[in-house]
């Protein structure tokens, strides 16, 4: 066997722990990624001087690593990790300009920017060639109403696909090849598509036949028992659209169900690897028996989301702009939409009650001689949860029905964060 001695300018990324003065290929690569992840601003030289090591600080800095410059494994698997997600849009402030005027550029708020590390805070002091971090999400919406698409958003999502007890698509007239397309059945005929091959096979052949529009699945009314069945199929589609990834998959999430909580986060490394992105949907159960359980299955869907996203960068939730009422003495609710709510609340001002926790806003209120409780996402709530969007590693969002929040739905987006384009998915 013959040896080949690499020189130290030769090595590759990872095979030694990189310092100042340090020269090669891996620091250039380093320097590389770096760059792409907005933390180096210097040139790709392979040379390890006092820029890259500064950069290196403010990576340490910003993930809470060991402050020491030098790049080791745990800076370059922080940065690799960084580098796969979009994102991050880092702004240089020019001589004479205010918050107001840059906002005006990337067309968001004043309240979407944040501090970039060790840079200061925006919105108290602004200093010529202080950096400024823009946080850029995925926004679609599932509403193919005129008030939704008024809103910029990634892309759309209609309702566009049926599959029939013979596992064919009927596919809806008029749907926009830019549009991104649902395609869902009832929980009996899921039921047979997964235990018949046959079906399987023409519903896989009936979905990749059409390549005119873009398309994904929902599971949403699939039997929580047949999650195993779901894979399965997946691996079959994707393995006929020759090892290209599905458009979109969307799988409920149920925070009532803890054994089918496990189910899921056991397969999600499946679903993400077969779809280009995974929406969850968190499924309220009405097999609640009382508020507080109601209450916790919602915590429960913003904690698994924060724990999902840092795991899987292609995830994102499927929230809707509707309320639910709960009337007390019957233990049901009825769905609600989000103008509706308003004028509940608007009536009840005086009985209304936000929690930070849940980021949903109840309203107790009689009618009919019968006690109620409201319970939607207000105002503020909806500026907590695209916050909570924002800080989390979630792609973004996809909001049901947004054409009922009308234009404030904008507003909601703009102080939040900037919109990612469909080119970057």
């Amino acid at each position: 066997m013959a040896w080949h001695w690499l020189k130290t300018n030769e090595l590759p990324l990872g095979a030694r722990i990189m310092k100042y003065n340090s020269q090669g290929k891996d620091v250039q690569e380093l320097q590389e990624l770096l760059a792409k992840t907005d933390f180096y601003y210097g040139p790709i030289d392979g040379y390890y001087g006092t820029l890259t090591e500064e950069a290196v600080f403010l990576v340490q800095r910003t993930f809470k690593l060991r402050k020491d410059g030098l790049a080791g494994p745990e800076v370059i698997k922080t940065l690799i990790k960084a580098s796969n997600r979009a994102g991050r849009i880092i702004y240089t402030v020019k001589e004479n300009e205010n918050l107001e005027v840059i906002s005006q550029k990337f067309g968001v708020g004043k309240g979407a920017w944040d501090s970039y590390p060790g840079q200061g805070n925006p919105r108290k002091r602004l200093y010529s060639g202080m950096r400024l971090l823009l946080r850029e999400k995925a926004v679609y919406i599932w509403d193919n109403s005129p008030q939704a698409r008024e809103v910029p958003v990634t892309g759309v999502l209609v309702s566009g696909g049926q599959i029939d007890a013979s596992g064919k698509v009927s596919w809806s007239d008029g749907l926009n090849k830019n549009d991104l397309c649902v395609v869902n059945t009832t929980t009996e005929i899921w039921e047979q598509l997964f235990n018949s091959r046959k079906l399987s096979k023409e519903l896989i052949k009936g979905l990749t036949a059409n390549r005119t529009i873009r398309w994904g699945i929902d599971l949403s009314n699939a039997a929580r028992s047949a999650l195993p069945y779901w894979i399965d199929f997946l691996k079959a589609l994707k393995r006929t659209m020759f090892n290209q990834p599905i458009n979109f998959i969307i799988i409920p999430l149920n925070g009532h169900d803890q054994s089918y909580l496990r189910l899921v986060w056991a397969n999600l490394p499946w679903f993400a690897k077969y779809c280009k992105l995974v929406l969850v949907a968190d499924i309220v159960s009405r097999e609640h028996d009382n508020l507080e359980s109601f209450s916790r299955e919602l915590i429960t869907f913003n904690k698994i989301l924060v724990q999902i996203a840092k795991e899987y960068p292609n995830i994102l939730p499927v929230v809707s702009t509707q309320g639910w009422d709960w009337n007390l003495e019957q233990k049901t609710f009825r769905m609600v939409s989000n103008r509706e709510a308003k004028l509940i609340r608007a009536i009840n001002y005086q009985m209304a009650s936000y929690s930070p926790e849940s980021l949903l806003t109840t309203v107790n209120y009689t009618t009919h001689g019968e006690e109620h409780q409201l319970v939607y996402r207000d105002e503020r709530g909806w500026s907590d949860f695209l916050n909570l969007i924002k800080r989390s590693d979630c792609l973004g969002l996809v909001i049901k029905q947004a054409g009922d929040l009308g234009s404030a739905l904008g507003e909601y987006i703009a102080d939040s964060f900037t919109i990612m384009p469909d080119s970057k998915i």
